[in-house]
């Protein structure tokens, strides 16, 4: 089939953000008399007036033309079920400037299905990038949240990206933990924030200490201005240092790519009013590092800043005797409820017990506990539904 040229004219109300030249995919909601129509476009429905005939339910591959006020969207392709679970039209990869292999119909439909911003450019690049890869879904799953920004992408990058997700900072903490000389050790603990149960413990600091903030903090000081050793500072130094051993080395190599790559993974995204951000870090619980995955989604208030009144925080913990947990916060108009989610082990009891403590505590910082509770259910699945942003940081005292 050939494709369509006709333009049409897209209203901007409710609409997603557009790239001009950006390929799209959207299905025909609903029509309308008078040449109007409801599209569905990354999640979102747009109302828009068309110049040519189209069906109904049926899918489309768009092209954005221009991002002006009125959104102006050109007709690729039609798509035929068979085409969407298949085969991309050879339409598409003309448009597109690639040659039409395996791979680029892999990355092609990755960005169609994952409703990322996709461009000739943003495509070579990455085709660029995955040509000696040996995995290549997990490659695409790792720079996905860039993909999703329109950050920039390279080798290193990628690298880092992959280092976060093949395991986790504690892991290497652990290891640095026993193998690190004295004098070493000493230097690494000294910058690490204590967490005690009586100590008003703030992740920011914490963030800071780990080397999240260096960059941001590089841009901002004035001449020759030192920064605060950071963690990251520290295996950056190591890596160089001849006293070590090449074993360390290794490790603090591997720290600082996986502390770049979580930094990357938790970028913050914010969509109109709402607010959302992830983050891993380790902490020392029980004579070891135990890592801590955190996801963060609040409203913005007028001023642009975090309401506190309103939000949302989960984490989940890997811990010896209870296995995985995952704990929901929620906050509506500072009234707080807790769901802890775990199958292993039956806590209700010593929640029941903990409750007036952690209610005493809340009330010093103006909020009410409405609810504690133990949710027999799987922390692993519930991470997963959870801990999925729709990323600049608040300074949350936990």
């Amino acid at each position: 089939m050939q494709p369509m040229s006709s333009i049409h004219t897209f209203k901007s109300i409710g609409q997603p953000t557009f790239i001009g030249g950006q390929f799209i995919k959207g299905q025909i909601a609903k029509i309308y008399p008078h040449q109007q129509v409801d599209i569905l476009l990354n999640g979102r429905t747009v109302h828009a007036k068309v110049q040519t005939p189209i069906q109904l339910h049926a899918s489309y591959i768009f092209q954005v033309m221009n991002t002006h006020a009125r959104v102006e969207l050109k007709i690729i392709q039609k798509l035929s079920s068979a085409t969407e679970q298949d085969t991309l039209p050879t339409s598409l990869y003309n448009q597109l400037d690639v040659k039409k292999n395996a791979l680029s119909k892999q990355v092609i439909h990755f960005f169609l299905e994952s409703r990322l911003p996709l461009t000739s450019q943003r495509l070579q690049n990455v085709l660029s990038l995955l040509q000696t890869s040996d995995d290549v879904e997990a490659d695409l799953n790792a720079i996905k949240p860039l993909l999703r920004q329109n950050y920039p992408l390279s080798a290193g990058i990628l690298k880092a990206l992959r280092s976060a997700q093949e395991g986790r900072l504690a892991d290497i903490f652990n290891q640095l933990n026993r193998h690190l000389p004295h004098e070493s050790l000493q230097s690494l603990w000294s910058h690490w924030p204590a967490l005690e149960t009586k100590t008003r413990f703030s992740l920011k600091l914490l963030l800071e200490q780990l080397g999240y903030f260096d960059e941001a903090l590089l841009k901002q000081r004035q001449g020759n201005q030192e920064l605060p050793l950071s963690i990251k500072q520290m295996m950056l130094k190591w890596r160089q240092d001849p006293h070590l051993s090449s074993y360390v080395k290794e490790q603090a190599e591997t720290l600082i790519n996986r502390l770049n790559g979580w930094q990357m993974t938790g970028l913050s995204q914010r969509e109109q009013d709402l607010f959302q951000w992830l983050t891993h870090f380790p902490i020392w619980w029980q004579h070891m590092f135990k890592d801590v995955t955190m996801f963060w989604q609040g409203r913005k208030t007028q001023a642009g800043t975090l309401d506190g009144d309103h939000c949302k925080v989960v984490f989940h913990l890997q811990l010896d005797h209870l296995n995985d947990v995952t704990v929901l916060l929620q906050s509506q108009n500072r009234y707080l409820s807790l769901s802890l989610y775990n199958d292993a082990v039956d806590f209700s009891e010593r929640l029941d017990h903990w409750k007036p403590v952690l209610s005493r505590i809340l009330q010093k910082y103006d909020y009410q506990l409405s609810s504690v509770k133990q949710i027999k259910a799987s922390a692993v699945q519930k991470k997963d539904e959870l801990l999925t942003p729709s990323q600049d940081w608040m300074d949350r005292h936990i």
